[in-house]
């Protein structure tokens, strides 16, 4: 007999995912297909200023912290060109991917509003690379353009880094 995985999108930032195999649901007693197990993967961030998005952001809210951050931003990681491409915003939780230099890495991160139009955002790389990190971002207004003014980190904590970025 086959076994049969099905698995969904690792759930939002990556915090949970679920699996559902025949023999975990006869093992707890589920003998639906409709019942999924889930089961929960905590993450960990190098970063001490942990954030984390609101357990419910309204639809504005979302809008308006999805109107700063969503977008490309340029900029620089020391000599090189940094672009952080933040494609969705969603009850908080960001994607994209950033490129430095010619390395392209995904991202996953969180933001909240931490005062009138000054957002903090966390942006996880993956970590299968060497120089993965972190990267905690402030945007914010700089006359009539939004900036992005942070830190980025490797998780080993060889690399710690000023980032400044300009939404283009």
């Amino acid at each position: 007999m086959a076994k049969i995985i099905w698995t969904s999108a690792i759930a939002i930032a990556g915090l949970a995912a679920t699996i559902w195999t025949k023999e975990i649901r006869e093992f707890f007693g589920y003998v639906s297909e409709e019942k999924p197990i889930q089961i929960v993967i905590p993450t960990t961030t190098s970063n001490k200023e942990n954030i984390e998005p609101a357990k419910s952001i309204n639809p504005e809210t979302n809008e308006a912290l999805a109107s700063i951050v969503v977008g490309v931003w340029s900029g620089k990681l020391d000599d090189k060109k940094l672009i952080v491409h933040i494609e969705s915003c969603v009850s908080g939780v960001l994607s994209g991917f950033d490129i430095a230099g010619s390395n392209r890495r995904p991202f996953t991160g969180v933001c909240s509003e931490i005062r009138n139009d000054v957002v903090r955002a966390i942006l996880t790389e993956p970590g299968g690379q060497k120089w993965d990190g972190e990267f905690s971002i402030e945007f914010m207004r700089d006359g009539g353009d939004w900036i992005g003014v942070g830190t980025f980190r490797s998780f080993d904590g060889k690399l710690n880094r000023v980032v400044k970025v300009k939404k283009e």
